[in-house]
């Protein structure tokens, strides 16, 4: 509720595979190709993942940050019923990015 202002997709449209090639083709690059890269990320702890939220240092952690303490811990329970822990209490998640490459003409 209230967070469709700081998402991520709306945000940065431009990490999106399609606008990412265009401006590579715009820029005059050639064979231009975008790929998935797909980063695990395993923290050792809920805490651990959910620390970062709270730093205020990016568009989601600007809104977390910005919550009525309230509403934050709110936020912080659902999360940690939602993210499920693996048996020995890590967190395991893919985090995602996009390679672009093109050449020139």
């Amino acid at each position: 509720e209230g967070a469709g202002p700081v998402d991520e997709g709306r945000t940065f449209p431009i990490c999106n595979p399609v606008p990412l090639a265009a401006l590579f083709k715009d820029a005059g690059l050639v064979d231009v190709r975008t790929a998935p890269i797909e980063i695990p990320m395993v923290f050792p702890s809920f805490d651990d993942f959910w620390v970062p939220f709270t730093s205020g240092s990016g568009p989601s952690q600007r809104y977390v940050a910005g919550l009525a303490p309230d509403r934050r811990e709110a936020l912080r329970k659902r999360l940690q019923e939602r993210v499920v822990p693996r048996s020995d209490g890590t967190i395991a998640l893919v985090g995602g990015a996009w390679a672009v490459a093109g050449a020139r003409p």
